[in-house]
């Protein structure tokens, strides 16, 4: 099931014509956490966030803001 910050996530990498393996190459991240991300399996922490948002020409907090998910998950990914 996506999440918001997964659908934000896929939609401006899409945008840009940048594939899951150009991100993974770009950013250090695989391909398969990446697809995690933009499916809602994982939540990515900060650090990975912004180096997507590097790549990706887009504003981290922005790219974070666009999660929309309760605090019970943040405390739950947080670990």
């Amino acid at each position: 099931m996506k999440n918001e910050f997964g659908k934000h996530l896929n939609a401006i990498r899409t945008s840009r014509g940048i594939s899951l393996g150009d991100l993974a190459r770009e950013t250090g991240v695989a391909s398969w956490l990446l697809w995690s991300y933009e499916e809602g399996k994982e939540i990515p922490k900060k650090p990975i966030v912004h180096s997507i948002s590097r790549v990706l020409n887009c504003n981290a907090k922005n790219l974070l803001d666009s999660r929309s998910y309760s605090l019970a998950e943040k405390r739950k990914y947080k670990k």
